[in-house]
């Protein structure tokens, strides 16, 4: 995989875009206005009801098919329904063509510590997938509690999808420097809090993302103002928005047959 501008935290609901058919077309222009060559889209209706997952990661998958590999897709699944998430999981992989899975454990009412989480990230690392996680909201969705799933999970890679937003990005700065599988992606900490990570953090795990997603409000340009205020030179910010995120997804993806074409068996519910 080539090194690209990625955007590596938006979601994507289809409804927001003026489309019912999954088409990335109105997304895809976005990025282009910004410069930008990849996104990594996460689900969005799925973690506020999971009676929406199967339809909701199937439409993701196929935002992503339909992009041709701009849009990288990730899914969800339900912890609290053990045989169903662990069939979702491998289905994801197996035949939706995911990268890894977005969990937001405040939203759906999960704790990471939950036995089916250690189940699905044992699947995650026979597959080379990433575990996506909303970070930075009490109780369920604090850094430090990734970062103890991480450190049962060596061979996982994890994202901080916040670094730890405004209250708790000290935390997340600790979990950083202690945790080598946790990359973190800066988006929601204040200006200080976000330069004090970038000086302080794994300066070969940091990457930008925009939150973009939720309708056409432009997050992206919002996020590269503060990008750009954060004064990086141009190599560090290469990094971040370029090869860092770029180096993760070849590593997602290495050895592996998967492709970004989900199988049309996936489509049919068991």
């Amino acid at each position: 995989m080539k090194e690209f501008r990625i955007d590596f935290h938006t979601h994507w609901d289809a409804k927001s875009y003026g489309s019912s058919d999954s088409d990335p077309s109105r997304f895809l222009e976005m990025l282009d206005i910004h410069g930008l060559d990849r996104a990594v889209i996460l689900p969005t209706r799925s973690l506020m009801d999971a009676g929406q997952i199967f339809s909701d990661n199937r439409e993701v998958a196929l935002a992503g098919q339909r992009s041709k590999g701009r849009l990288i897709p990730l899914g969800t699944v339900n912890l609290w329904n053990e045989p169903e998430a662990l069939r979702e999981t491998r289905l994801c992989f197996e035949e939706l063509a995911m990268a890894g899975l977005k969990f937001h454990p405040w939203l759906q009412g999960a704790s990471v510590n939950l036995l089916t989480m250690d189940k699905v990230c044992d699947i995650l690392e026979e597959f080379g997938g990433i575990a996506y996680f909303h970070d930075g909201t009490p109780p369920f969705s604090l850094p430090a509690q990734i970062g103890l799933l991480a450190a049962r999970h060596p061979n996982v890679r994890f994202v901080l999808g916040h670094c730890g937003l405004l209250e708790y990005w000290r935390e997340s700065l600790m979990v950083l420097q202690n945790c080598p599988n946790v990359w973190g992606c800066i988006c929601g900490p204040s200006h200080a809090a976000a330069r004090t990570i970038l000086q302080e953090g794994p300066h070969d795990r940091l990457m930008w993302g925009s939150d973009f997603g939720f309708g056409l409000m432009d997050h992206i340009a919002f996020r590269l103002k503060e990008l750009k205020a954060w004064e990086l030179s141009p190599e560090d910010e290469e990094r971040l928005i370029v090869k860092n995120p770029s180096r993760l997804l070849r590593e997602i993806y290495a050895g592996s047959d998967r492709t970004l074409s989900p199988s049309e068996t996936a489509y049919a519910r068991p």
